[in-house]
């Protein structure tokens, strides 16, 4: 997608694709079609692997993906302490640069995040003190939660030193990147543009019901795929218009009260009308934005 988070293209594959596969198709298909001198590819760290990283240093390109925070390399990356101070980048965001074995990496802290995630940590202590004071068991504890004990013989209590290690992710992600153009602020707005994509995806599989696909033929799921990306395409496109004209009303809230909006055929006296019901809360900004006047509450229509 753009910038401006109009969608551009899309791509389908068997579902026993492997990434690595997938990467090289869709790079090699957007070098062509859209005749691109030149490609960073930005990743989040769920599709991200050694094979597909191989694969990009082969292929010659550039890429900025995020590492899993309590993996063994973003550990060693915090640990390092290397970059010097976190320059502030945005209100909720402040990064540096740290190389090490000569890779370079992005450490990003968002202190809104780190608030939140130490406020919900304090949350989960509190109630495992209290479970542990009844006699609960760790095999009783939420899953999630057992990281924070620590069983010694027949004695359950709450780890602190485990507590203090997961205190040192607060509000922080690693970024690692081959591109060394970029500034560390830049790397790190590219890679939070990311939320583009995951709100279309989002929107894929909920709003416009993507899933589950009711058919069985590859031609036929690639048409409902098709329909539903032009409807994303089509509410990118009322999205921007509503930017454009200044509304504040949010897209889910136009197409809601649009959602309200009904016409029905009535027959009097010979004669044929169409009759819409009210315009109700943000529907009349959809007609705004893109430049028409709302149709008549009631219309004649030919006979």
């Amino acid at each position: 997608m753009t910038r401006e988070g109009i969608p551009v293209a899309h791509r389908v594959f068997p579902g026993n694709t492997a990434h690595v596969a997938a990467f090289r198709t869709t790079l090699k298909e957007l070098r062509q079609r859209f005749e691109l001198g030149r490609i960073i590819l930005v990743a989040d760290r769920g599709v991200v692997s050694k094979e597909v990283l191989a694969e990009l240093e082969r292929q010659g390109l550039e890429y900025i993906v995020g590492l899993r925070l309590r993996s063994k390399e973003a550990a060693v990356v915090l640990a390092t302490g290397g970059g010097g101070r976190y320059r502030k980048t945005a209100d909720n965001l402040l990064v540096k640069e740290v190389w090490h074995d000569a890779d370079r990496y992005i450490v990003c802290y968002n202190p809104e995040r780190a608030a939140y995630e130490q406020k919900r940590r304090q949350e989960i202590l509190e109630q495992l003190a209290g479970q542990l004071a009844e006699g609960v068991t760790k095999a009783l504890v939420p899953r999630g939660y057992r990281r924070f004990l620590k069983v010694e013989e027949a004695r359950v209590s709450i780890d602190q030193e485990a507590v203090k290690r997961a205190a040192r992710y607060d509000g922080r992600y690693v970024l690692r990147t081959n591109n060394t153009d970029l500034d560390p602020e830049a790397v790190a707005q590219a890679y939070r543009e990311l939320w583009r994509i995951e709100r279309a995806f989002r929107e894929l599989k909920t709003g416009l019901e993507l899933r589950p696909v009711f058919h069985w033929t590859p031609q036929r799921v690639r048409g409902h795929i098709m329909v539903c990306f032009l409807a994303l395409v089509l509410e990118s496109a009322l999205q921007r218009s509503l930017r454009q004209v200044g509304s504040t009303a949010t897209l889910a809230e136009v197409l809601h009260d649009l959602d309200q909006l009904h016409a029905a055929e009535l027959h009097l006296d010979g004669r044929r009308y169409l009759c819409r019901t009210p315009l109700v809360g943000k529907a009349y900004e959809a007609f705004k934005a893109v430049g028409l006047r709302p149709p008549p509450e009631v219309s004649v229509l030919p006979s």
